[in-house]
C-alpha cells in the first residue's frame, strides 16, 4: 500500500500539470471600450446652417469637446475598441458657430480614427 500512494500522487500531479499546460493558449476576455458621443450619419444629415447652439445640443447631445479658447468651435468625438460597434458613427465631428451662437459649418474629421488600442 505504501508503493501505491506515491504512484497515485504522481499520477494526479502529472494529469493536473498536463491539464493546466493547455490553458496557456487561452486569451482573457477584453470588454469593449467606447468613449465619446455616438454621432450617426442620420444625425449629421439633420444639421442645418443657422441652428442655435441649444438646437444643436438637443439634436446631437452634449458636447464634451468645447475648445476653452475658441468657444464657437465644438468637437464631438467617438472612439471604440470594437470596430463592429456603431459602424456608421463619425470619429470626430467639428461644428463652427458664428459670434451670435448660430451654426455656420461642420465637417467630419478622421472618420477612421475610431479605434482604441488596448
Amino acid at each position: 500500500m505504501t508503493l501505491k500512494a506515491p504512484l497515485l500522487h504522481l499520477t494526479w500531479i502529472s494529469l493536473l500539470s498536463l491539464a493546466l499546460s493547455g490553458c496557456g493558449g487561452i486569451k482573457p476576455f477584453k470588454a469593449p471600450v467606447s468613449q465619446g458621443v455616438v454621432i450617426e450619419q442620420a444625425m449629421i444629415d439633420e444639421l442645418q446652417v443657422g441652428l442655435s447652439q441649444q438646437q444643436v445640443r438637443s439634436l446631437l447631445g452634449p458636447n464634451y469637446g468645447q475648445h476653452p479658447f475658441r468657444p464657437n468651435i465644438w468637437d464631438y468625438t467617438y472612439a471604440t475598441s470594437n470596430r463592429s460597434l456603431h459602424t456608421d458613427a463619425a470619429g470626430r465631428l467639428q461644428l463652427i458657430f458664428d459670434d451670435q451662437g448660430f451654426l455656420e459649418s461642420w465637417q467630419v474629421i478622421e472618420a477612421d480614427s475610431r479605434k482604441i488600442k488596448l
